[in-house]
């Protein structure tokens, strides 16, 4: 009489014992689920009693089988504990955390830094608009005679030496203004140009003329004198 054969003992992965529980909870029996498996009524009672201990850890940890660099499944057989439990649970609700946030893929991340650099650069051209614009002759006008009023009343003789050079600038402004035919305000027109004289110990008060209108101007002045 030939000898029997011996049964090759099964290792059912974890997930495999998981699924064997399936069945049985679905309302398959035993000798079934043993058929399937190949394994004995006694290793599914061990699976039996070892649910919970299943279960949890397989909320722990991935249990799901995966493939090697040959195409070779291979799924976790039994429960081991990392060795730094403290370190496995940290990079576990790190992994968690990370699975309930939206990771950007790389189309997303270049879509998303294509829209910042054209909004950078729709915003630098708006400023550069911003720059370009032109304040009135009007109002440049009403700065220098501000200026020129501040100089002549400004006893620092750094400041003074500017004088001449706003009164230069402010004829300039004049000529342009009649260049492009814009009509002055009557208070800005009827101005005096040259400001009125004040006590100053730091430079001569009287200031001679440099244009021919401020000769029309003290001629105007003599004959209402007269």
């Amino acid at each position: 009489m030939a000898p029997k054969e011996k049964k090759k003992h099964v290792h059912l992965s974890i997930a495999d014992k998981l699924e064997l529980l399936k069945k049985l909870e679905a309302g398959a029996s035993v000798s079934r689920v043993c058929e399937i498996y190949g394994v004995k009524k006694q290793t599914v009672s061990d699976i039996r009693k070892a649910k919970d201990k299943l279960r949890n850890y397989a909320l722990k940890f991935n249990v799901d089988p995966t493939k090697d660099k040959k195409g070779v499944i291979h799924g976790r057989n039994h429960m081991r504990q990392p060795q730094s439990e403290t370190l496995e649970e940290a990079v576990f609700k790190w992994y968690v955390q990370q699975r309930s946030v939206k990771v950007l893929s790389t189309e997303e991340i270049a879509e998303a830094v294509l829209v910042g650099k054209q909004s950078d650069d729709s915003r630098s051209s708006d400023e550069e608009k911003e720059v370009a614009i032109k304040p009135k002759m009007s109002l440049v006008r009403e700065s220098i005679d501000i200026l020129l009023n501040y100089v002549d009343l400004c006893d620092n003789y750094n400041i003074q030496g500017y004088y001449e050079h706003l009164r230069t600038l402010r004829e300039l402004v004049i000529r342009e203004q009649h260049k492009r035919g814009k009509q002055t305000k009557l208070d800005t027109f009827f101005k005096r140009k040259t400001p009125e004289p004040q006590p100053s110990t730091s430079k001569d008060s009287s200031v001679a003329p440099t244009s021919a209108s401020d000769f029309i101007g003290i001629e105007s002045e003599d004959s209402d004198s007269e």
